[in-house]
């Protein structure tokens, strides 16, 4: 638009004169664009069976599909690297990230959703590694150790759960040490290998985070023990096998996973022996001494 200017009077009454604005096609050639934003950076659409390197050029890399270490192959995730998922496929189900073979991290990142899944035979050695997403709505993001599966966990972050099923207290297969556990429920394993994460630090800042024991037959010495903000120990059906011994020390809180399918409660079988001290049976309890069985209360 121009603006117009009244420069005087005449005979044939005012007069004006329009006014180009100070925009000359010098000015034009002359001006200077602001510099663009910085693209995004472009991701590496992975999936199918992996191995080799993936490093800081290539980051982020992406699952758009199952994503396999295969037996006998190797994939080294460097520092700084961060992987991701193209978030659910057409069954709303998260791309599962296998490992058959070895899978090395050092320094990276998982985030939004990640499942990672250790196969018998697989290994997965981990540090300095953070892995969030937990807290997304209608995923289930985890670490998964199946029995066979082995690794080495050190001085990681996940606010996501780990499954530990692999390996016994006597012969354990993977380990935990030095790690920070943010997730409200951040450990699902067997009565014995809970064990192996009292070297690491639990800090849920909504409160009680949950350990939970899967059902079955204790046979080997344990202990059940506060560590951090996980004072919470959720229950399956657990017996504690004859010449056994279970120790429960204060401040734990035992409560159970409600009831089975067939709507019974779970059972806490004692055929060996149950020592607890200023601990707490909350929600559903059902405790069953059996012959030869020796429970202590205190």
């Amino acid at each position: 638009m121009f603006a117009k200017r009244k420069l005087g009077r005449s005979g044939w009454g005012f007069f004006t004169r329009e006014r180009r604005p100070r925009h000359s096609a010098r000015a034009k050639r002359l001006r200077r664009f602001e510099p663009l934003e910085p693209r995004l950076m472009l991701a590496t659409d992975v999936s199918g069976s992996v191995e080799g390197v993936w490093n800081l050029a290539g980051s982020p890399y992406r699952l758009v599909g199952h994503t396999t270490v295969e037996q006998g192959k190797t994939l080294t995730i460097e520092p700084g690297v961060q992987v991701t998922t193209n978030l659910f496929n057409h069954n709303r189900n998260i791309f599962d990230f296998t490992i058959d073979g070895t899978l090395n991290v050092t320094d990276a990142s998982f985030i939004n959703y990640a499942v990672l899944i250790v196969q018998s035979g697989g290994t997965l050695n981990m540090t300095g590694t953070s892995l969030s997403g937990a807290n997304v709505t209608n995923e289930s993001s985890r670490l998964w150790f199946e029995p066979g599966g082995s690794g080495q966990i050190t001085g990681s972050t996940f606010n996501i759960a780990v499954f530990q099923y692999s390996g016994t207290k006597a012969e354990p297969l993977v380990s935990f040490s030095d790690n920070t556990f943010t997730w409200w429920r951040p450990v699902y394993t067997y009565g014995a290998l809970v064990e192996e994460f009292y070297d690491n630090t639990f800090n849920y800042s909504g409160g009680v985070s949950t350990i939970t024991i899967a059902g079955g037959t204790l046979t080997e010495d344990s202990t059940w023990q506060v560590v951090g903000t996980a004072s919470q120990y959720r229950i399956g059906a657990v017996t504690v096998a004859s010449g056994t011994t279970l120790t429960i020390e204060p401040g734990v809180q035992v409560t159970t996973r409600l009831y089975n399918h067939d709507r019974n409660i779970f059972d806490f079988t004692i055929d060996g022996t149950l020592n607890v001290t200023d601990a707490s049976f909350v929600n559903y309890t059902n405790l069953i001494v059996r012959s030869g069985g020796m429970l202590s209360l205190t």
